[in-house]
């Protein structure tokens, strides 16, 4: 048997094999998806409430950067995402499913973005590339989501297209424009901005950095100045200054080991390439988007840090290996047909081989409500709700939101505000008492059962006290508290 005979069995074997699992993953990330967007009244992460709560005031025509010492609400987000959500829920209505669905879209627009940069002649690795993204345990866990990431996420990837790939004189105002737009979403998103401009900076091109820094400044400084002015400055407190200071734990960081762990093989993959690309190749502004990402990623160690931190280096470290296999590929000794060709074709398809087998070890279904506990007290909880005719404040604020019973409170950020003397509890309780006769908890805090490290991140010793001496334990719905206020 040939080289040539045997590279084509060989390849053709993996190939079989690859399209099968990808198959797999992508048909089950579409159910998933399906289904999570289905249980638009159930909460899977305690962030979606909180947004859902924005855009409930954003529809009644309300600021969701008050003063929180006389609404404490937190804004925790720039607008772009409520806002966009807001809008969908004008047509789907208010529930978790309008902010799913720009989520979803966000995720299959960035694979396309992705597709588009695997400038390949090998059209099944052109689309099993963008299909490592897609498949990944992340993106299946928090694509569907209604968190912010996955649109800011976007943005970034945009402007590091239209600054790479497109060719018009406004290349530099309209990657700006998208750079500004992701930082907008999410106010730690400088990912891509940075990783053009340190790019610029080793290349010496200085008179492009000061251009693209002052276009960069000049879009997002003026949309921040309009979002203060009408915020009556609130806007920087809720989106910078209450998040200072959360406690960092060194033990999350097993988080980030575990998401380089299952993505491995695409790690061994760029290392790889990057041995056997040229110093001028190797070097792009997607070598730095990808480092500059997994350097943000260590911010996993914070308190409230979750796994949609790993959405933009995994789409970095899937964008690079497209990239860079693409320019691997115009050196003569890989060229098509040769030895070496043939070898590295069969590595790569093994990478992707191994990578979706990785990605199998967490392939997974989403439970029907009736088959998890969570689903079936959240639906109790709403219906529970839905039957009073009081004022509620809800810890997990899906149900209190879409029963139309209170507001939605960032419990995380509400203890660094009093944790860093910008305010205190007792103000809080005093204002609540008189706004809300119910109060829903995960724990119950008059034995402190079950009040675990989690909860004290969420709420500091001096608020428990204070709602002890205020509210008593009236019911309980599976693991919902529900406390009426003492008379």
């Amino acid at each position: 048997m040939t080289d040539s005979s045997m590279h084509l069995r060989v390849t053709w074997i993996l190939k079989c094999i690859v399209i099968l699992m990808s198959t797999v993953h992508l048909i089950l990330f579409v159910y998933n998806s399906v289904k999570i967007c289905s249980y638009h009244s159930l909460q899977l992460d305690f962030g979606e409430g909180i947004l859902l709560g924005n855009i409930r005031r954003l529809l009644e025509f309300k600021t969701i950067y008050p003063n929180i010492r006389t609404e404490p609400i937190l804004g925790v987000y720039p607008p772009i995402y409520q806002l966009l959500s807001a809008g969908v829920a004008t047509v789907v209505g208010l529930n978790l499913a309008a902010g799913r669905i720009i989520s979803l879209l966000s995720v299959a627009i960035t694979t396309y973005i992705i597709y588009r940069m695997a400038y390949i002649e090998d059209k099944f690795l052109r689309f099993s590339l963008p299909a490592l993204f897609l498949s990944s345990p992340v993106i299946m866990g928090w694509g569907p989501l209604m968190r912010v990431d996955p649109l800011a996420v976007l943005f970034n990837i945009s402007g590091l297209y239209v600054y790479v790939y497109y060719k018009g004189k406004n290349r530099l105002i309209l990657s700006c424009m998208m750079f500004a737009l992701a930082a907008l979403t999410k106010q730690n998103m400088f990912a891509g901005i940075l990783s053009v401009i340190l790019f610029l900076i080793l290349k010496k091109r200085w008179r492009e950095v000061s251009t693209i820094i002052l276009y960069y400044l000049t879009i997002f400084l003026s949309i921040t100045a309009s979002l203060v002015f009408l915020t009556g400055g609130h806007y920087v407190a809720h989106v910078y200054l209450y998040h200072w200071g959360h406690p960092f734990d060194i033990s999350r960081l097993e988080l980030l080991l575990l998401f380089l762990q299952e993505h491995s093989p695409m790690l061994i993959g760029v290392v790889g390439i990057a041995f056997l690309c040229k110093k001028k190749e190797f070097i792009s502004p997607f070598c730095f988007y990808l480092l500059t990402t997994l350097l943000f990623s260590l911010s996993i160690a914070k308190s409230g840090a979750a796994g949609n931190y790993f959405i933009e280096p995994l789409a970095a470290l899937v964008i690079f290996l497209s990239v860079s296999w693409s320019h691997l590929k115009k050196y003569k000794y890989v060229n098509s047909g040769s030895m070496t060709a043939n070898y590295l074709h069969i590595a790569l398809i093994l990478i992707i081989t191994i990578q979706f087998t990785v990605y199998a070890q967490s392939i997974s279904l989403i439970p029907s409500p009736e088959e998890d506990k969570r689903f079936t007290f959240q639906m109790s909880l709403l219906r529970y709700l839905e039957g009073i005719n009081e004022n509620v404040l809800c810890e997990y604020a899906t149900p209190c939101v879409i029963a139309e019973k209170g507001p939605a409170i960032d419990w995380f950020i509400l203890s660094r505000v009093f944790q860093n003397n910008l305010w205190n509890e007792h103000e809080f309780v005093d204002i609540i008492k008189k706004n809300y006769s119910l109060l829903v908890l995960s724990f119950n805090m008059t034995s402190m059962n079950g009040f675990s490290t989690y909860d004290n991140d969420r709420f500091t010793y001096n608020l428990i006290m204070e709602l002890r001496e205020n509210y008593t334990l009236k019911d309980k719905i599976g693991f919902y508290y529900i406390y009426a206020i003492n008379q």
